[in-house]
């Protein structure tokens, strides 16, 4: 039986079209968070010398709006190779090989852990007057975008709802 088109929308209704409205307007911002995220890793790949690069879809992890993993076939120098890259709100853009992890949750370990001992030396080098990235202010800056981002992959790899195929039986 359906409703009359005249009819005045029930209370339920309402909620039912706003939920739809508010589950649309969602997914649309984390539609276009992930293709700026895609973007960044692209320029990120491009800068680092990459060609040819194919996304390896299913192994991805694009977790809006925190973090987004791609996992790339690229080409450099006539050689194929597989890489990670991360990219997210405030978090450094950075690239691993294949090697460096078996799945989408390693690589995130791979990288907190990379970027806290990173920013360990450049914290460091700073106290002892070197200056490593460009001038005491900028290295200071990117010692607390590693700690920061370090901070934040530690707490999704740690967060099992996320990682259901690694799920204890």
């Amino acid at each position: 039986m359906s409703t009359p088109m005249n009819a005045i929308p029930t209370s339920a209704d309402l909620e039912k079209r706003a939920d739809s409205e508010k589950h649309a307007d969602l997914e649309k911002r984390h539609k276009e968070w992930s293709q700026v995220e895609y973007t960044k890793a692209m320029r990120h790949l491009a800068n680092q010398g990459y060609g040819e690069t194919h996304l390896l879809q299913p192994t991805s992890r694009v977790l809006p709006p925190h973090v987004a993993l791609w996992h790339f076939e690229v080409k450099q120098d006539g050689r194929k190779s597989r890489l990670w890259v991360v990219t997210g709100a405030d978090l450094p853009v950075d690239h691993v090989a294949e090697s460096a992890a078996a799945n989408a949750r390693d690589a995130l370990r791979h990288f907190y852990l990379h970027w806290q001992l990173k920013a360990a030396q450049l914290g460091q080098s700073l106290a002892a007057n070197q200056i490593d990235v460009g001038n005491p202010a900028l290295q200071t800056e990117y010692i607390r975008s590693l700690e920061s981002g370090s901070e934040r992959l530690f707490q999704v790899v740690n967060e099992e709802r996320l990682w259901p195929e690694f799920k204890k039986v």
